[in-house]
């Protein structure tokens, strides 16, 4: 979020904002978007999954629920 003093100090900002380069996280983070994006309309077969031994209802011991206590 980006925010200015006055509505011209704001816009002032907006254009410096997008001339500026990308960090590669932002760039990382477009590609896994447009992956999804782009394979929403695929179904997923939950069967292989099930059959998994990680799958979370066939591990004999409850899954860690990650408080580190």
């Amino acid at each position: 979020m980006v925010s200015g003093y006055t509505d011209e100090h704001l816009q002032r900002l907006v254009r410096q904002y997008r001339k500026r380069s990308f960090v590669n996280a932002e760039l990382w983070a477009g590609k896994v978007v447009r992956a999804v994006r782009a394979n929403t309309t695929r179904l997923i077969d939950d069967e292989p999954l099930s059959r998994s031994p990680d799958w979370p209802w066939n591990r004999s011991t409850p899954a860690s629920t990650g408080t580190g206590r």
